[in-house]
C-alpha cells in the first residue's frame, strides 16, 4: 500500500504506450515495484491502444483515442469491481498523440494530435463530469502532437511541442487566451 493525496492504493492502472507492453493495459502491484499483478481485461478492441490520452473520470480511469489499427475515437471506461470495459462517449474524430489535463475535478480537456487524415487539427474537446458528449472547446493556436500540457495553478495550462511548432504556450483558463512564451520562429537576442 502507498499513500497519496488522493488515498491509499495497492496497485495503479497503466494505459496505453508504446513500450514492451505493446500498449496494452496492465496493473503494477506498489508493495512490490518489479512485479506486475493480474492484467485487467483488454480494451474491447481487436489491437492494443497506441497512445491514448486518459483521466479519472466520476471516479473511473477512462481512456480515449489513440492507434488501433488506425487512429481511433473509441472512448472506454474501466470498472475495477468486476475487470470491464464499458463504452464511453466516442471522441468527435479520430486522434492520435493528442495530449489531456483536467482543467477541474469535473472538467478532462483533450487537445492536439492527429486524425485518421493525417492532419493536426486545431480542434479540442472538454467532457465535463456527468455529460454524455465532449464539447468544442478553444482552438488551438498552432498545430500539436505529442506534445507536453500541464496544468500548473488553478488557471494556468503550459503547453510545450517540442516535435511539430517547438512552441511553448501558456493557456489562461478565465480568459480563454494563449499567451506564447517561446516561439522559435521570433529572433531572440543570442549574447555572446
Amino acid at each position: 500500500m502507498r499513500a497519496s493525496p488522493l488515498g491509499t492504493f495497492d496497485k495503479i492502472l497503466v494505459l496505453g504506450g508504446s513500450d514492451i507492453t505493446n500498449g496494452d493495459p496492465e496493473f503494477l502491484d506498489l508493495s512490490n515495484p518489479l512485479s506486475v499483478c493480474n492484467q485487467p481485461a483488454y480494451y474491447p478492441l481487436d489491437r492494443p491502444v497506441e497512445k491514448p490520452v486518459s483521466a479519472f473520470i466520476d471516479g473511473f480511469p477512462m481512456v480515449c483515442g489513440g492507434f488501433s489499427d488506425g487512429e481511433t475515437a473509441a472512448c472506454f471506461i474501466y470498472h475495477a469491481g468486476d475487470d470491464s470495459w464499458v463504452s464511453g462517449p466516442d471522441l468527435p474524430e479520430p486522434r492520435f498523440g493528442a495530449m489531456s489535463v483536467l482543467l477541474d475535478e469535473n472538467t478532462w480537456w483533450i487537445a492536439g494530435g492527429q486524425n485518421d487524415n493525417g492532419q493536426l487539427p486545431l480542434t479540442t474537446w472538454v467532457l465535463r463530469a456527468g455529460e454524455a458528449e465532449f464539447q468544442e472547446y478553444v482552438s488551438l493556436p498552432r498545430a500539436m502532437n505529442s506534445f507536453c500540457m500541464t496544468k500548473l495553478d488553478q488557471d494556468t495550462v503550459l503547453f510545450h511541442d517540442a516535435i511539430v511548432s517547438h512552441v511553448t504556450l501558456l493557456f489562461n483558463i478565465t480568459s480563454g487566451l494563449f499567451q506564447t512564451i517561446d516561439d522559435p520562429q521570433t529572433p531572440r537576442y543570442r549574447g555572446n
